[in-house]
């Protein structure tokens, strides 16, 4: 096993599971290695793209890399076919609607049919708290605006807002939340 490798490995998912950006003192630490050794291992995540380095702070975060391959990787998987004979008998069981998610940090939406405009990012106006880790408001201000139809997928990373600001009916999807 390549031991270069997993020292990489492991501080890239010490960085992922971090709620902020991390310092070399502190990665080594937690991880058992050697300063020099995690600072050698940030500055190849950072010039493959896996990681940048705060300019004020000097700690780390990771990048959209992984979320982005994630989502390759997503786009591949038929998980309408996979999925739909389980959805459809618990329709039929409970005459209920549907939907497939996994608990998690981050949510990956994946188009099965129709068109949407999906907003993220930005500042939300008039939030207010519907459940343990919800949080609801009536729009979102200076976000981005993408148009969604089927077969795309878009991953919104843990605490950045996100809307469907305009639906045209049928609409179907699947969300997937990604456990850290």
């Amino acid at each position: 096993m390549d031991k270069t490798l997993v020292k990489g490995l492991e501080v890239l998912e010490a960085l992922a599971q971090s709620e902020s950006p991390r310092g070399v003192s502190d990665l080594a630490r937690e991880l058992g290695l050697t300063k020099s050794n995690v600072h050698r291992t940030l500055q190849t995540l950072c010039a493959a793209g896996y990681a940048r380095q705060n300019e004020s702070s000097g700690a780390y975060e990771c990048t959209m890399k992984i979320p982005k391959i994630a989502a390759g990787i997503l786009g591949r998987i038929d998980m309408k076919r996979v999925a739909e004979p389980f959805m459809e008998g618990l329709a039929r069981a409970t005459q209920e609607t549907v939907h497939l998610s996994i608990l998690d940090d981050t949510d990956v939406f994946y188009v099965v049919s129709g068109h949407a405009t999906f907003v993220t990012g930005g500042e939300m106006v008039d939030p207010h708290t519907t459940a343990p880790n919800e949080i609801r408001g009536t729009s979102i201000r200076n976000g981005t605006t993408q148009k969604l139809s089927a077969g795309d997928v878009v991953v919104v990373p843990s605490g950045v807002p996100h809307w469907f600001q305009t639906v045209a009916e049928p609409f179907d999807y699947f969300v997937v939340k990604s456990q850290s």
